[in-house]
């Protein structure tokens, strides 16, 4: 009975941090994705930037890493109001959105 107990409660722990990190993850990205929307470069990075440790630790480094980059490269291109930065930010968007699909536990994500 004891070893049954351990499991369950091991379970419920595992269940209570898989959401815990799914729900870190997309509220990190809706902050900074609402944050870029307004125009907000700048909060929206610091968001990104302050988020590094936890993100580290639940996401693929070269999924942050290339968000990393895509904020570089709109920052550098703040001048700009061309093309290229709207690409850049639609990208950097896109990518914002896709991060809390990766931790959610679909059929997609499984198999």
């Amino acid at each position: 009975m004891r070893r049954l107990t351990a499991a369950l409660v091991l379970l419920a722990l595992l269940l209570c941090g898989c959401v815990w990190s799914a729900r870190s993850v997309e509220r990190v990205c809706k902050n900074a994705s609402d944050a870029l929307r307004t125009g907000d470069l700048a909060a929206a990075h610091a968001i990104w930037e302050d988020a590094q440790p936890l993100l580290g630790a639940l996401l693929p480094h070269e999924e942050i890493d290339e968000t990393g980059l895509l904020f570089e490269r709109l920052a550098a291109a703040e001048a700009d109001n061309g093309d290229e930065r709207r690409l850049d930010r639609a990208e950097l968007l896109a990518r914002l959105g896709h991060l809390p699909e990766m931790e959610k536990a679909t059929v997609r994500n499984i198999f």
